[in-house]
């Protein structure tokens, strides 16, 4: 049947402006890029131009490729306390990543969203981490500008260093920030920084014959534990998560001065402060101080700082179990730290063989001190204590608070530690049995690993699921720019 002239009109004008208006209302239609579609707020604490006391110089060319890393937030601020709690029923089996990652992380659903906001702005997402709670973003500078509402420029610190950052906070639409607790990449600052410290020696820096002897490790020495089949894993500046280190025996410096820096305020890290340490005339340990010096640091951005340990209590990570239950004063059931403690002071410090170009190379001069030359050596005790078990220990924090090491302290036979009880962090004072700048002390090392097996004897070691590596020493920590427990 053949239509009449005037419709068959009528079809061919209408269709046309169907058509139109469906790509219009493409076209005008709101979308997850678009400011109009959901407010946008700031994902605070990123201003890292303001924090370094930064000149701007300059910008970023537009197409400069970034990568950046989107962190999120826990499903809910109960959701690790349960996934520990849970993970406790099982003793003889510790939770994998993945496992962590479906109780803490975020439902799928907000993950799609949040990825897709960036797909839409022209950048490339990666795939999600195990633990669900965090994925990386890659994208040329313009984009990523767009998609964040931020400005990037080059800048100028007051030391002359140079580097780039935003100007401010990056935005995202409200529904999404939420979800968001951080993005890292948005600058170039440096994040981390080595609590070490060099001056010219007056006596002559320690030798490590010299600390075997004031520690107390010889004999072990002697008994053949060296350290033989052992492996040391040194973690620096790049991408950390708390999940890395589950089932290792890693151990971070407690920062300098005021300061809970993370990682060492993880319950899953043994954090160790620093001392000042005495040798007796015959070269055996005399006594220990809580390593202070005021203004005797120096910093790029605020000049002279004091200078020794650190230690006090994390505003952000719950007291473990292990720590609570330990004699230790009342830190609001949240996690204290120092830990333990080791030899930091740079006066007359400790030799140091570099051989590469670093601050010095070959022998270096001077003694070389702070709490970044204290946690490898506490890491390469821990390798006495392995190879003496005949296992991998683990996570250490939880055995060096154990009634069976702790028991044996203060009978003034087989003490596990040397316990210091003077001087201050300036803030807090050391004193008997255990203090935020020195923990429980520094270790007598033959004492320790007996206590150590004594322990092990009466709670057998946990089967480790994952890749077996061993201990790890942190040498630096995050800035106050991490989610979590920050210092610089």
């Amino acid at each position: 049947m053949t239509a009449p002239a005037g419709r068959r009109l009528s079809y061919r004008i209408v269709g046309p402006l169907l058509a139109l208006g469906i790509i219009m209302s493409i076209l005008l239609a709101p979308s997850r890029s678009s400011a109009s579609a959901v407010p946008l707020v700031a994902v605070a604490g990123h201003a890292t131009s303001t924090v370094a006391g930064g000149t701007r110089v300059g910008n970023l060319l537009d197409d400069q490729q970034l990568r950046l890393t989107v962190a999120l937030r826990p499903r809910s601020s109960t959701a690790l306390a349960e996934a520990v709690a849970q993970s406790q029923s099982q003793p003889r089996r510790r939770p994998t990543v993945g496992d962590l990652g479906l109780a803490v992380g975020q439902p799928q659903t907000n993950v799609d969203a949040i990825a897709e906001y960036f797909r839409e702005n022209g950048l490339t997402v990666l795939p999600l981490a195990a633990d669900r709670l965090s994925f990386k973003v890659t994208g040329s500078v313009g984009r990523i500008q767009t998609a964040l509402a931020v400005s990037f420029g080059t800048y100028r610190d007051r030391a002359g260093h140079r580097y780039y950052s935003t100007s401010g906070d990056p935005y995202l639409p409200a529904d999404l920030a939420t979800l968001v607790q951080a993005i890292y990449g948005l600058d170039n600052y440096p994040a981390l920084q080595p609590y070490r410290q060099q001056i010219a020696s007056l006596a002559g820096p320690y030798t490590p014959v010299d600390l075997r002897a004031a520690y107390d490790v010889n004999p072990l020495y002697q008994a053949g534990f060296k350290g033989d089949g052992q492996t040391i894993g040194i973690l620096g500046c790049d991408d950390f998560l708390d999940s890395d280190i589950q089932g290792r025996d890693p151990f971070c410096t407690s920062a300098s001065g005021l300061v809970v820096s993370y990682p060492a305020s993880s319950p899953s890290v043994t954090a160790v402060g620093g001392t000042s340490l005495k040798l007796a005339s015959d070269g055996s340990y005399l006594s220990e101080t809580t390593w202070a010096t005021p203004n005797s640091c120096t910093s790029p951005t605020t000049g002279l700082l004091n200078c020794g340990t650190g230690g006090g209590i994390s505003p952000n990570f719950l007291e473990p179990a292990w720590q609570s239950q330990a004699p230790m004063p009342d830190t609001g059931g949240h996690r204290g730290i120092s830990d333990v403690s080791w030899n930091a002071d740079p006066q007359p410090g400790n030799v140091l063989y570099m051989t590469f170009q670093g601050y010095c190379t070959g022998l270096c001069s001077g003694g070389v001190g702070g709490t970044s030359v204290a946690a490898p050596q506490w890491a390469g005790l821990a390798a006495l204590v392995d190879q003496a078990a005949g296992q991998r220990v683990g996570e250490l924090a939880p055995i060096l608070y154990s009634p069976a090491v702790l028991s044996r302290q203060g009978t003034g036979v087989g003490d596990p530690y040397h316990d210091v009880t003077t001087g201050n962090n300036f803030g807090y004072s050391a004193g008997p049995e255990w203090d935020f700048p020195t923990g429980w002390g520094s270790p007598d090392a033959f004492n320790l690993v007996q206590a150590i097996q004594s322990q092990l004897a009466v709670t057998p070691t946990p089967t480790i699921v994952g890749t077996p590596v061993s201990k790890i020493y942190l040498p630096a920590q995050f800035s106050n720019r991490s989610p979590v427990d920050g210092g610089w």
